[in-house]
């Protein structure tokens, strides 16, 4: 049994007349006749929307022990992830004293970023409820994880920069996109590439990515109103996150890779995914949306490219629109910077454009492209920078 039916629950939803009916053997609220089986995080949305958290609020015993669960679950996802993570760093690329240092900061920083969302009660089912669906796919896991260790230890021994990347349709891809990010097979024109894409970062931010995604969810505001455009969306992972948090805007992602769209469009439900290059977006596009969203795209492009894709932004935005993105951090927004990280990321994880991005003047960039920076704000282990194009007269 859980701990949410011996707490009660069943019968505090009763009493209470909630609008959801709690079944005690083990199943979710639903309309009478109809069963889903219960998770911890099914119960916290459903108990959300009935008087918005009415139980949670009034039993302090019942909150109490979801955060303890909680907390364990944060615990559990940042040392299992990021310990993985440093095991393979180190079979593929012997760690420096200085690297290692960096890695126990970063496990620390994840923790206390848990620890920070863990005070936003909303954010409880989306963050961590959507970890159950990780648990399904963790046995595949392994099996990438060695197939990528032994690329990385081919090209080294080799000594190469990159494997040959051959598209597979006649769509004009940019120079630069024809890499093998992340040593990738084909990099990003592969369904494999697609697939491992959410887990490589899960594993790099050693399970802090959902939270950091949530700083672009709070950039918008919660309805349906509002036109959005993701560029080089990949599998727009963020969305469902953001959707289960009531941004239930029109949403339209582009991306380059007809692979991760695939993906996209198979895993994320309402939305328009095109493939196109986002410093060439259709000219009928002009102010057509209200936000303009990126997502750790930036620091895998030249900053010429990178130039085009903000002015191009600018030129999508209706006057007065949004543009949202993060990335990560710059040499501007470290306390303390070593250049030795930033090289050494850029070799393992195949990022040859990295450096280029830690040192672009991205405030100028937006300048540029007429929009004014609104917030740069520091978001554990990346940046979120918002801009606005300025109103009609």
């Amino acid at each position: 049994m859980s701990v949410l039916a011996k707490s009660g629950l069943p019968a505090l939803a009763a009493r209470h007349k909630l609008t959801c009916v709690v079944r005690t053997h083990l199943h979710d609220a639903a309309p009478i006749g109809r069963t889903r089986p219960l998770t911890p995080s099914g119960i916290i949305g459903k108990v959300q929307d009935s008087r918005k958290g009415y139980i949670l609020a009034r039993y302090p015993t019942v909150r109490r022990l979801l955060l303890a669960w909680l907390r364990v679950v944060a615990y559990f996802r940042v040392n299992a992830y990021g310990g993985v993570a440093q095991l393979l760093w180190w079979t593929t690329l012997p760690m420096t004293a200085v690297e290692r240092g960096h890695w126990r900061d970063w496990m620390r920083a994840s923790l206390s970023l848990h620890e920070r969302m863990l005070r936003r009660p909303e954010l409880w089912r989306v963050l961590f409820g959507l970890g159950w669906v990780e648990l399904l796919v963790a046995p595949l896991m392994p099996l990438v994880a060695l197939v990528d260790v032994a690329r990385v230890l081919y090209k080294r021994r080799a000594g190469l920069q990159s494997l040959r990347v051959r598209p597979r349709d006649t769509f004009s891809y940019p120079e630069y996109y024809l890499h093998d990010f992340h040593h990738q097979p084909n990099g990003g024109l592969s369904l494999r590439s697609a697939l491992a894409y959410d887990w490589q970062v899960r594993f790099l931010f050693a399970g802090t990515e959902r939270l950091m995604r949530q700083a672009v969810v709070d950039a918008l505001p919660r309805g349906d109103s509002l036109a959005v455009l993701d560029l080089g969306c990949g599998t727009a992972a963020w969305l469902t996150q953001a959707r289960a948090l009531g941004r239930n805007h029109r949403y339209t992602g582009v991306d380059l890779s007809p692979e991760y769209l695939r993906v996209a469009r198979i895993c994320r439900r309402g939305g328009t995914f095109l493939q196109a290059n986002a410093e060439e977006l259709p000219a009928a596009w002009d102010g057509r949306f209200d936000v303009v969203v990126a997502i750790w795209l930036f620091h895998e492009l030249p900053s010429a490219a990178i130039h085009r894709i903000i002015r191009e932004a600018a030129r999508v935005l209706r006057p007065g629109g949004k543009f949202v993105f993060l990335d990560a951090k710059q040499r501007v927004d470290h306390a303390a910077y070593d250049p030795r990280i930033p090289a050494n990321f850029m070799d393992y994880f195949a990022e040859p454009y990295f450096a280029g991005w830690v040192e672009l003047d991205l405030e100028a960039a937006l300048r540029d492209a007429g929009l004014s920076l609104e917030r740069r704000k520091r978001v554990h282990h990346s940046v979120l920078l918002t801009g606005r194009k300025a109103s009609a007269g």
